[in-house]
């Protein structure tokens, strides 16, 4: 979470995006958790758009839903825990799971 560690993160995705942009690859599917009110997110995604963009390529943006009784579950799964360390401490995964679920469905309560 340090500032070094978000800058390298960022060169790495736009340089990956950039190679594909530049290859003859059909396409691309990339995933990013996008918190849609933050203008830091939609900027990065913007940028990332550009890539594809700029070269006559066209991006299309797909938001992925599933259930929280289907999040629960995958968030135990044996890829799941073997990819992801930190998903490892079950009970800290799944509480914080359902605390981003509480907190999103208050900010779709507040919304007019």
């Amino acid at each position: 979470g340090t500032p070094p560690f978000h800058r390298l993160v960022g060169d790495f995705r736009r340089r990956i995006l950039e190679e594909v942009a530049a290859s003859d690859l059909p396409g691309l599917i990339f995933t990013y958790v996008w918190a849609f009110d933050d203008p830091r997110d939609e900027a990065a995604v913007e940028e990332w758009a550009s890539i594809f963009r700029t070269r006559g390529g066209r991006v299309a943006f797909v938001e992925l839903q599933a259930s929280q009784a289907e999040r629960l579950r995958r968030n135990e799964t044996e890829f799941r825990l073997a990819e992801k360390p930190f998903k490892r401490d079950l009970e800290q995964s799944r509480r914080q799971l359902l605390e981003i679920s509480a907190e999103l469905q208050r900010q779709v309560r507040r919304t007019p």
